[in-house]
């Protein structure tokens, strides 16, 4: 105590030094003044709707000639869907911009059949509805690849370029 005694005004301004420090509000202390308190309920809600997206990869079958062209000269492309998880989907495929799946040559008079399938044996079609689409329910990570199945189907080739455009329909 003996620094009480030494120092100006003595345990007088001590004290009166201690009794701001502790008449200090509480809010200047970092603590929040309260007089009571409240409580309610917050709803939390949210609705997950089915629903899907599709990728449709090409499908090249490359160049023929001689030996390649012979036959049923074959390829493949895969349809990439992204689906809300246990989303039931049927995709269906219709016969392209030429009708009758058939590629164009670039002057749209000639062209080379093909047709496209469900399974690599290539005895199931693929189309546009009922048995002819690819149905199922999307897993738990939503995503689904479907490979198609493509056959030149003409008999005989004509030296072109061709191509065709079908449109992938995913209904859910």
């Amino acid at each position: 105590m003996r620094w009480l005694r030494a120092s100006r005004g003595g345990a007088r301004a001590v004290l009166k030094h201690l009794t701001w420090i502790v008449l200090l509000p509480a809010g200047w202390a970092g603590a929040p003044l309260a007089a009571g308190t409240a409580s309610g309920t917050m709803a939390i809600t949210a609705t997950v709707l089915p629903g899907c997206t599709v990728d449709a990869g090409a499908m090249a079958f490359g160049t023929l000639t001689g030996e390649s062209a012979r036959g049923a000269p074959s390829a493949q492309a895969a349809l990439t869907l992204n689906c809300t998880p246990g989303t039931a989907y049927s995709v269906a495929l219709d016969d392209g911009l030429n009708g009758d799946r058939r590629m164009a040559d670039p002057t749209g008079q000639v062209y080379l059949d093909y047709e496209i399938y469900l399974d690599p044996g290539a005895t199931r079609r693929w189309g546009s509805g009922g048995e002819a689409a690819a149905a199922g329910i999307a897993p738990a990570s939503g995503a689904v690849v479907l490979n198609a199945y493509g056959r030149i189907t003409a008999t005989q080739l004509v030296p072109s370029s061709y191509s065709d455009v079908v449109t992938v329909v995913v209904a859910f």
